[in-house]
This record gives structure tokens, C-alpha cells and sequence, in this order.
């Protein structure tokens, strides 16, 4: 570059540091905390190219996920291009990455007013039409005709 002042480049790790700041849009934790961002290059030219892992090839997030790590990027001084390539996480990743986001999960969890003598029961099984909102029903309605309060929440775990 003769006559003309060096181009400050971003390091790798200024890189990580900013997409800390980029949230998985389902989990709300950072990409870099889930183990998200595999890998970061920046060329002399400007050209910083990210690697990130999705947990599955067909992230229906993969565009705003992508969308948020070029934006971030592009906020740094000496960026003239960003490229995002993404790949699929192994099981080990994607349980890893499970681990992280439970445990935020909880930590964001809100109080609750539920008295600790509360009891829940769950009536579950792996199969349509068995039966199982029938026996729910009669079970709250006898635990009810026995003056106790009951609350039912139907819901598909599996589909």
C-alpha cells in the first residue's frame, strides 16, 4: 500500500469477543457460550470468514443466525467482507450445547407461587389413542369429588 495508511485488521479474538454479543434466537445464549463458533480467519485483505456449527443442517434459524454474526462483524474496524459458512453439530456438540442451554434455562426460570404440597402426575405413553385423556379426566374428577383443587395441562411432547 504505497502512500496510503496500513489497514488495522481485527484479531481472531476481537472477532469471538464481538459474537459473544450474538444470541441463538430459540436459546437466548450466546453462540460462543453454546460452542456455536468453530472458527474465525481474518485476511490481510479484510476478509473475515466464521464457522458455525448449527445443531442440525436444516436450522430453520440458519438465515438470522447468519444475518447476526455478518452484521456483528461488519461492525469492526478493517472488515471489508464477511463470509459465514455453517456446518451440523456432532451429538457430542448438540448434547453439550443441550447441557448449556438447560442450565441458563434454569437459571432464567421464574418463581413460582406453587405450594411445596403440591403433587403432579403425569400420565404419558409413546402412542396416539390409548386412552390416556380419558384416564386423565376420571382421575381428576375423582381427586376433585374428594375436595382436593385439580388442574389438567394436555400437552404434545412428542409431535
Amino acid at each position: 500500500m504505497k502512500g496510503a495508511m496500513a489497514r488495522t485488521l481485527p484479531a481472531p479474538d476481537d472477532v469471538r469477543d464481538a459474537l459473544r454479543d450474538v444470541t441463538d434466537p430459540e436459546l437466548h445464549v450466546s453462540i460462543v457460550e453454546l460452542g456455536m463458533l468453530r472458527e474465525v480467519e481474518v485476511s490481510e485483505s479484510g476478509v473475515v470468514t466464521v464457522g458455525i456449527a448449527l445443531t442440525v443442517a436444516s436450522c430453520p434459524l440458519r438465515t438470522e443466525i447468519r444475518q447476526a454474526v455478518e452484521s456483528k462483524v461488519r461492525t469492526l474496524a478493517g472488515v471489508t467482507e464477511v463470509e459465514v459458512h455453517t456446518a451440523e453439530m456432532t451429538q457430542e456438540e448438540r448434547s453439550a450445547l443441550m447441557t448449556i442451554a438447560r442450565r441458563n434455562a434454569a437459571k432464567r426460570a421464574p418463581e413460582t407461587e406453587i405450594p411445596a404440597s403440591t403433587r403432579v402426575l403425569a400420565i404419558a405413553s409413546g402412542k396416539g389413542g390409548v386412552g390416556k385423556s380419558s384416564v386423565t379426566v376420571n382421575l381428576a374428577a375423582a381427586l376433585a369429588a374428594r375436595g382436593l383443587t385439580v388442574g389438567i395441562l394436555d400437552a404434545d411432547i412428542y409431535g
